[in-house]
């Protein structure tokens, strides 16, 4: 595979090719510039220490999860700061040889980064423990923002470049340079050599070990090829290439050192021929990402739904499929029946039997819950879980469940191998929170509040209980239910301070008010786009802000006088003491019963009014907190709220719309010829009811397909589940399109595949329906009758925008609305046209508006608190 010793041009020229023919790879012999490399890496690490500063706190982490924006982009990767010093690769004599053998004269570098191999002792005892035993971890996720210039990793397996660039053909590939020396200690880079010939491949790869460093390496339709595992180590300088379809990674496991090296992608530039035709002829896969999707195009478009089938999904069998579509139950039920006797560990029929159940009206728990755990054991087998290891081994198995959880996005898979581990450990908090939020995140709302209720009364403490108050919310009745059990959470977490409670703040006239505002975080948090119109637009020569965060370093970007309090370090009564030694008139508690909540330090009654608004419109139970704010007109909702309403206009926040929205496009419809419905909720949120009516709008708009969006759906085990709820009720799964978690252009471009999006009940979306608005997509919600909190706040964000149109009552009327809409595609374009115009220019957006009203609110409650014949006993609700 290495070429000859100081080859000439032409020699190496054949050579390189020969080797990506043969291997998919090629080592070079010469080392690059040693000097210029070891130079290079001197600086590097006078500018970055990989060490343990890396890495976010375990609390940081958990307050702000963040799985996007990992890996360097324009404007913040650290090799822009020394392009200068790269010459020493960029014109190395064989390098320059290789690359135009390969990619022809005028090659084009798409992509150059540096790339580390973080040493065990740099990575958090705490990270360790979440990580340990699984073999794929980019760390990026891990990593403080400000250093996201480079990319980590610790233990990375098997996996193709293509992914890179899905859309385009292997026309690129790969170079890679160490900067120093590098050992199998110093988790080196390995090759499968002959893997490129099966040509792109969707993860996870089939691929089994057949000894030592060999594979049998599959992709189910293009056959199969014995690979050989190929190390790569070697001095300062070392360099190799490789096809963008053969399979790579370093060694898990072995990352004793860090590892520094350079990575380049590099493509064909005008050239018309080059020595790539010649290894892509020899290529018995595609040469694309997309062209091993079934449902996509040859430009990564979505196909017409009559072309696909979900990914993920075959449990239709034809006998099976017929009678479910033409509600012939018991058809169904014996056709899955035999199925499953045929092949009782086959999950494709067990979930078909499942749908027919449901069909029937009976209940069918148990054979969802085979068909889950024979498709998880499947998944997890390909994604290569030590099966056996998995069964005796609870440790190994919490970490696989949190691997596909935290990594893979795969609530339902993780909570198989979580619930094979706890059946073999002991029961903690910790093991039962962990299980109920998997059982949340995949829509089993029900399992997940049984096991959290469990939890709090074995365990009990107050933030364990924070969590069973709001898994309520996506339960039926779930608003009645979460209101007693926030009630029942501050009799026993929030008894108010014994006797009267006393501030000293002076009377309002004539002096600033004072604000404070309570939340794990601010900045870079699910409420940033909320409350940035509120920092930045308060007025400093009349209001003071005080901001109580976890840390402070996450509120770096406000104003200079917005004043940041940290308070994670302290307890709440010394929380408390803090804001109510900073004066602080009116507190806002923006956070509500989710993790990071404070809601003991507002027991304390710091403040004399104390607020709950934005991340949540229902009761915390707290009677210390006087009013919830909400907007305009609303019904008062007796029974559900242990403080007042305070009304602040014809919103209940302002929202910033993100600043990488596309220009406005035409309705999809108008050129695909289908209707494309939509929803990127949280699948806790796709309740029976909702998908009842979804499932009737798909059956009576033949020529219409639902898109479901989140990153959550990216699990296997998800999409079937979801499949075989919708086949239930008689609509195949080739109407279904799962998509997982995009940003960037990629996300604000996929609203210009919806034409029509679809709010859940009883907990509709918030920060989704404004970002469906905001890019021009009309949302139906159903307001509910009578009304509930969550939809009467999803239908002041539609009126808000002058789309009154779009908030119904009923599931009827839901339903005759959609099909309304869906059924003339000329208005359906019109009334596209006025989405985003209405939205940005509603009060929602007018952040100046908001300002306004919101200080002068908050003055009058300041000075209702103050009046002498309006104390506590007078609070209520203002209209």
């Amino acid at each position: 595979m290495n070429a000859m010793a100081k080859p000439s041009p032409s020699s190496l020229s054949d050579q390189v090719i020969s080797d990506f023919i043969r291997h998919g790879a090629h080592l070079f012999d010469a080392k690059v510039d040693a000097a210029a490399a070891a130079e290079l890496l001197a600086a590097i690490r006078a500018t970055r220490a990989f060490d343990h500063n890396l890495f976010l706190s375990e609390a940081e982490f958990d307050a702000d999860p963040q799985y996007t924006g990992v890996n360097p982009k324009p404007g913040r990767n650290l090799l822009e700061g020394f392009e200068e010093a790269l010459s020493f690769v960029e014109r190395a004599p064989h390098i320059v040889v290789a690359l135009n053998a390969l990619l022809g004269e005028g090659y084009e570098i798409l992509n150059k980064k540096v790339v580390c191999g973080v040493p065990a002792k740099s990575v958090p005892e705490w990270l360790r423990r979440r990580i340990h035993g699984n073999p794929v971890n980019n760390l990026g996720a891990y990593v403080k923002p400000e250093h996201r210039d480079v990319t980590y990793f610790y233990g990375i397996d098997f996996h193709q470049d293509l992914i890179d660039y899905k859309e385009r053909e292997a026309d690129f590939l790969t170079l890679y340079v160490y900067l120093h020396p590098v050992t199998k200690a110093d988790a080196p880079l390995y090759v499968l050599e002959g893997s490129h010939r099966l040509g792109g491949s969707v993860f996870p790869h089939d691929l089994t070990r057949t000894g030592e460093d060999s594979w049998l390496y599959r992709d189910g339709e293009h056959g199969e090829a014995n690979v050989q595992q190929r190390i790569l180590t070697g001095d300062t300088g070392f360099a190799a290439i490789w096809h963008a379809c053969t399979l790579h990674g370093t060694q898990p496991d072995a990352a004793d050192h860090e590892r520094i090296s350079l990575r380049y992608l590099v493509a064909r530039g005008a050239a018309k021929r080059s020595g790539m035709d010649s290894v892509n002829a020899t290529l018995t896969g595609p040469l694309s990402l997309v062209d091993t999707r079934k449902d996509l195009d040859a430009q990564g478009r979505r196909r017409p739904a009559a072309e696909h089938r979900a990914q993920g999904v075959g449990f239709m069998s034809e006998a099976g499929y017929r009678a479910l579509q033409a509600a012939d139950t018991q058809t169904a039920v014996d056709a899955f029946s035999a199925a499953v006797a045929a092949d009782p560990n086959d999950h494709a029929a067990r979930y078909g039997l499942a749908a027919a159940v449901m069909q029937a009206g009976e209940a069918s728990f148990e054979i969802l819950d085979d068909a889950r755990t024979l498709q998880a054991v499947s998944v997890m087998r390909a994604l290569g879980v030590d099966l056996g290891r998995l069964r005796s081994d609870a440790d190994y198995g919490f970490r696989v469940a949190v691997h596909l959880y935290d990594q893979q996005h795969m609530p339902a898979c993780a909570s198989v191998a979580w619930s094979m581990a706890l059946s073999r450990s002991q029961i903690d908090a910790q093991g039962l929170l962990n299980y109920a939020l998997m059982l949340q995140h995949q829509g089993r709302v029900e399992e997940a509040a049984q096991y959290l209720r469990v939890a709090v009364e074995n365990f009990p403490s107050a933030g364990l209980h924070n969590f069973l108050v709001y898994a309520l919310l996506f339960c039926d009745d779930g608003e009645a239910r979460h209101a007693a059990e926030a009630q029942a959470w501050a009799a026993r977490w929030a008894k108010p301070p014994a006797g009267p409670t006393l501030h000293m703040n002076p009377p309002i006239d004539g002096r600033k008010l004072k604000l404070g505002y309570v939340a794990p975080r601010f900045a870079g948090s699910q409420l940033s786009q909320f409350v940035t119109p509120l920092f930045e637009g308060h007025d400093p020569g009349a209001v003071d802000v005080f901001l109580y965060p976890r840390e402070a370093s996450s509120e770096t970007d406000w104003p200079e006088w917005v004043k940041v309090r940290p308070i994670g370090a302290l307890d709440d009564a010394a929380a408390a003491a803090l804001i109510r030694s900073d004066g602080v008139d009116v507190l806002s508690d923006l956070w509500g019963h989710t993790t990071g909540s404070r809601l003991g330090v507002f027991a304390r009654k710091p403040a004399p009014v104390q607020v709950a608004w934005i991340n949540f419109a229902q009761t915390t139970g707290l009677s210390q907190i006087d009013y919830v704010l909400h907007a305009d007109g609303g019904p008062a909702f007796p029974g559900q709220f242990s403080e007042g309403l305070w009304r602040i206009g014809p919103v209940f926040t302002p929202y910033r719309p993100a600043g990488g929205r596309l220009p406005p496009a035409p309705t999809p419809a108008k050129a695909r010829g289908e209707v494309t419905l939509g929803s990127y909720n949280h699948p806790a949120k796709l309740s029976d009811g909702a998908l009842a009516a979804w499932a009737t709008i798909l059956r009576n708009a033949p020529d219409s397909r639902l898109v479901l969006k989140y990153r959550y759906y990216a699990d296997p085990v998800l999409q079937s589940v979801t499949a075989a709820r919708f086949a239930a009720n008689g609509v195949a799964a080739d109407r279904l399109v799962f998509e997982g978690h995009t940003s960037g252009e990629a996300y604000y471009g996929s609203f210009r595949d919806i034409d029509l999006m679809l709010d859940c009940w009883p907990a509709p979306g918030s920060t989704t329906t404004m970002e469906a608005l905001s890019n021009g997509v009309p949302v139906l919600t159903m307001a509910g009758d009578p009304p509930n909190v969550g939809g009467y706040y999803a239908g002041t964000i539609l009126r808000a925008a002058g789309l009154d149109e779009l908030v119904v009552q009923t599931p009827e009327a839901y339903v005759e609305k959609a099909l309304e809409l869906v059924g003339d595609i000329d208005a359906l374009d019109a009334l596209r046209r006025r989405v985003r115009p209405g939205f940005d220019g509603g009060a929602i957006c007018d952040e100046a508006a908001f300002l306004r009203r919101i200080e002068g609110e908050f003055r009058a409650m300041l000075a209702r608190a103050q009046a002498p014949t309006l104390g506590p006993a007078a609070l209520g609700e203002r209209r």
